[in-house]
């Protein structure tokens, strides 16, 4: 910052104030000796120290709020974390769980089968054993004549053997129907195992997406956090190099005296143009950046039509009493001696020198 209190990017300019004394009471320049600085001078260092120290307090401000912003994002990240952890372990142990009760329904449709075996083996013993029995009673049928007691013993045991053949009959039927409902219970825990793998699929493709979602999450917030050192540290330098922040723009001062087009170039080669002026506490701050100069602004007749350097049409004006006049002043400058801020554009030829003010969008 100068002694005059402007702000001047030193690596690109050379610092060559404007003295009021240079000025008639008009506005327009004249020549004059060199005076010696003035208490206004001294007045306006003070100011400009305390304006730094302001700025120096709001990036601290910024700072301290962008990483309570950070916070609770980290906090969030870090609860669905845990909370994704929870829900793999509780698929893990009904994994687990389903396999152990197939592991069993496997082990007891053997143990069925093979009762079943040995069911079937005691029946094919009975039948065969029946068949001695009807050929025994046939023998004791064919000498019943000769042994009439043999023939009574006989017929009491081919009664048992019918009762025993009856309740073979009712225990092959029982067996016949638990054979079933066996068969009928064992469809339908495989069909539950299905129902259980296609769940435990679907959950693994879901918990596959958490995971995805929560890494690319993850991703993008590194990504701001980067972004965001990137923009601080881009601040700081704009800063150094004497630009002034305001409303989501950058703001500098030349230190040199220019035509507008040689002011607009310099402006295009350090990243901006001309300034904009598109409200009236832009026009107050503008002004307040050119105290003591007249400056450059983007801003300029072109066939009789004011228009901004982006090529748009003036709509809202801070022109003082009489300007802009109808003799061939094409560029308008804004003057930044006391009076109504919002009474500071003149219109001057192209040609004149003075410094002139560039803008850069704030969004890098």
């Amino acid at each position: 910052m100068a002694e005059n209190g402007t702000y001047a990017n030193n690596a690109a300019f050379e610092m060559s104030p404007t003295s009021q004394a240079d000025v008639s009471p008009c506005g327009r320049p004249e020549k004059s000796t060199a005076s010696k600085p003035s208490g206004a001078v001294k007045n306006y260092s003070r100011w400009a120290a305390v304006c730094l120290g302001l700025l120096c307090v709001l990036l601290l401000a910024l700072n301290i709020g962008l990483g309570i912003k950070c916070l609770p994002e980290k906090r969030q990240l870090q609860a669905e974390r845990e909370h994704l952890l929870a829900s793999h372990v509780n698929i893990t142990m009904e994994r687990d769980q389903v396999s152990a009760s197939n592991t069993n329904l496997t082990r007891q449709v053997d143990q069925l089968l093979a009762s079943h075996v040995n069911i079937t083996m005691e029946r094919d013993q009975a039948l065969a054993s029946n068949t001695n029995l009807t050929r025994q009673v046939d023998q004791l049928l064919a000498s019943h004549v000769n042994i009439t007691m043999e023939r009574d013993q006989t017929l009491a045991s081919n009664t048992n053997l019918t009762r025993q053949v009856d309740q073979l009959l009712a225990s092959y039927v029982n067996i016949t129907m638990e054979r079933d409902q066996a068969l009928a219970s064992n469809t339908n825990l495989t069909r539950q195992v299905d129902q259980l793998l296609a769940s435990y699929v679907n959950i693994t493709m879901e918990r596959d997406q958490a995971l995805a979602s929560n890494t690319n999450l993850t991703r993008q917030v590194d990504q701001l956090l980067s972004t965001n050192d990137q923009l601080q540290d881009r601040f700081s330098e704009l800063k150094k190099r004497g630009w002034r922040y305001f409303n989501s723009s950058w703001y500098l001062i030349s230190s040199t005296d220019k035509t507008w087009s040689e002011g607009r170039q310099q402006c295009k080669d350090i990243g901006g143009d001309l300034v904009i002026i598109n409200s009236e506490e832009e026009q107050v701050f503008i002004h307040g950046l050119s105290l003591g100069f007249k400056a450059w602004i983007g801003l300029m007749e072109i066939q009789g039509v004011w228009k901004w350097v982006d090529n748009t049409q003036l709509s809202t004006s801070y022109w003082d009493f009489n300007e802009p006049n109808p003799f061939s002043e094409e560029c308008a400058l804004i003057n930044g001696y006391a009076g109504d801020p919002l009474l500071k554009w003149h219109d001057y030829p192209c040609h004149v020198k003075y410094s002139f003010i560039c803008e850069m969008s704030g969004f890098l």
